[in-house]
């Protein structure tokens, strides 16, 4: 006779996912907007947020942003993304980089195709 083993009562939550439109990235992620999980902290942008994975303290980190100027959404490495007051897209970037100051187009000549 096999023994009567009742499944644990596990919610599976449904993750929103994160998708870079540069690097083609895809990961869940736990929050969008300007406050991370802890009220320590603010960003100047909405960012997409996971909870760090490798703390217990629930920090987060933050993975993204939306393009202030396409509005696609775009992760934070320095490849896919330029964070200069507004989170810009590298293509956007590229498309307009006489309106960022010479010293960050070294920078931007070094982002993704």
């Amino acid at each position: 006779m096999e023994p009567d083993v009742k499944a644990p009562n596990i919610k599976l939550e449904r993750r929103k996912i994160f998708s870079c439109c540069i690097c083609k990235l895809n990961f869940p992620y736990d929050s969008y907007g300007p406050k991370c999980h802890t009220s320590t902290m603010a960003f100047l942008e909405d960012a997409y947020m996971i909870i760090d994975p490798f703390t217990t303290c629930s920090h987060s980190i933050c993975v993204g942003g939306k393009c202030a100027s396409c509005f696609r959404a775009v992760c934070a490495d320095s490849k896919c993304s330029l964070f200069f007051s507004k989170r810009f897209c590298a293509e956007c970037c590229r498309k307009n980089c006489d309106m960022f100051p010479e010293i960050l187009l070294g920078e931007i000549r070094q982002m993704r195709h």
